[in-house]
């Protein structure tokens, strides 16, 4: 270790903190039932819904397993998510009267980098789970359930979903769906009708 590393680890206020990966690694026990010892092999497997049985509940009805992503932000994605988003917005705001021009675009494009990177830095991942009753997003700092009965609307942009609340919005990239849990998330935007 260096000189000035030490000295920097003693004598400053922030300390160097050890770097903890949060993401959890899904493990699947596997054992072989034709041998008779029985050995035991582990697999590290990505958690998708389709790895998960349907869930049994009251009355005999079978219910499909949550949708489960992670979704990491790109800078790219929110750009675009909030530019596809501007004309929808200033339709609401003004009744249909003005359109947005270049100008408030690029101003729209320096205001929105800096705060998509404050929201990144205060939120980090997102982990969602989303089923016929609700989503529930769990990130860094809190955990938001949000019945379908509260969504406002689901809008469909060029790279990503936007799931639009009372008060706020969130995006749902499209690359962080498999197709089978795209066609279920269709689903359930339908239905909630």
């Amino acid at each position: 270790m260096r000189a000035g590393a030490i000295w920097q680890c003693m004598f400053f206020f922030r300390h160097p903190r050890p770097v903890v990966d949060p993401r959890p690694v899904v493990e699947q026990t596997v054992r072989d039932a034709c041998v008779a010892k029985a050995t035991t092999a582990t697999l590290v497997a990505p958690l998708t819904s389709a790895s998960l049985p349907p869930v049994q509940t009251g009355a005999g009805a079978i219910e499909e397993a949550p949708i489960r992503l992670l979704v990491r932000y790109r800078l790219g994605e929110y750009l675009s998510v909030v530019l596809d988003h501007l004309p929808f917005a200033v339709e609401q705001m003004t009744g249909g009267r003005k359109r947005a021009g270049w100008a408030t675009r690029a101003m729209l494009v320096m205001v929105a980098t800096p705060a998509f990177f404050y929201k990144k830095w205060r939120v980090g991942d997102c982990r969602f789970e989303i089923d016929g009753r609700a989503l529930v997003r769990r990130s860094r700092t809190e955990r938001l359930v949000l019945p379908w009965s509260e969504v406002v609307d689901v809008h469909r942009y060029r790279g990503a979903y936007l799931v639009a609340k009372q008060g706020g919005a969130m995006p749902l990239p499209y690359r962080c769906f498999s197709a089978e849990q795209r066609e279920r998330f269709e689903r359930c935007v339908a239905s909630r009708g």
